[in-house]
């Protein structure tokens, strides 16, 4: 007999033929099945009206609970509320560390040694800068500086701040090469309270010196609404003959006109 399932259909009479009929309807031929042990009751397997019970189908032990699956266990009826309570499923093997081992085992050397921008520019901030420019005579023979301030304090911020220190370290640099005329074109509304405009006092003090100039700016049914910086840099460098201080190539201003084709190459 296969072991996978609960009971072997061959069962054995008492003497008796399976093609034996009763002498009367009501006296009933009794089968043991093989593996039962002596005292447990004998199953009837015709009942009294004369028609076979249908046997339960037979189905691997992978799919039945313990208890039918050990030997000599009956399929009845009357066997079924004498099996132990199922036991809870057993978890499966932790291929994964959990969760609370990793919390444990504390954040690993390379996320420590990491540096982001946004710690490297909140670094250089905690270094105190104050922007001094020396009433001294410059030179007479160098050219207007027209300085990109948008362009520039977005660089200086790493992409992330609009930096007003790196308009006055721009400002700082020309102006102790002799530059005197110095002109930085700034939106207007970067002049309001913003998280991500660092140092704002820097525009104050250079617009009290005359060197920051504010394009315009409004606000239209919470839209803002703002000129193209880059037209006042091209206008005041042409009409000055200075030079653009940028990292912007220009390019939609190229066909413009033959002047600002000479500024941008």
């Amino acid at each position: 007999s296969n072991q996978n399932y609960v009971c072997n259909m061959d069962l054995e009479t008492d003497g008796l033929s399976p093609s034996v009929v009763p002498s009367s309807p009501k006296e009933v031929v009794s089968f043991v099945s093989r593996g039962a042990s002596s005292h447990q009751p004998r199953i009837p397997v015709f009942p009294e009206n004369g028609l076979q019970q249908q046997a339960e189908p037979l189905l691997p032990s992978s799919m039945r609970s313990p208890c039918e699956n050990r030997s000599g266990c009956c399929s009845s009826p009357q066997s079924k509320p004498n099996c132990p309570p199922l036991s809870p499923p057993m978890p499966l093997p932790q291929l994964l560390p959990s969760v609370t081992d990793a919390r444990l085992a504390g954040p690993s050397d390379h996320i420590d040694s990491s540096v982001t921008g946004v710690q490297r520019f909140r670094d250089t901030l905690k270094v105190p800068y104050k922007l001094e420019l020396k009433n001294e005579p410059g030179r007479t023979d160098l050219k207007h500086i027209v300085i990109d301030g948008s362009n520039v304090a977005i660089t200086h911020g790493l992409k992330k701040f609009f930096s007003c220190r790196g308009i006055a370290i721009a400002v700082e640099y020309f102006w102790k090469l002799g530059n005197r005329n110095i002109t930085v074109f700034v939106p207007q509304w970067r002049t309001r309270r913003d998280p991500n405009v660092t140092e704002q006092h820097f525009l104050t003090q250079l617009q009290e010196l005359g060197i920051l100039s504010l394009t315009p700016a409004r606000m239209v049914f919470g839209e803002r609404i703002a000129s193209h910086d880059d037209r006042f840099l091209l206008h005041l460098a042409d009409k000055t003959g200075g030079i653009i201080v940028t990292n912007d190539n220009f390019r939609e201003f190229v066909t413009e006109s033959l002047s600002w084709r000479e500024i941008i190459t």
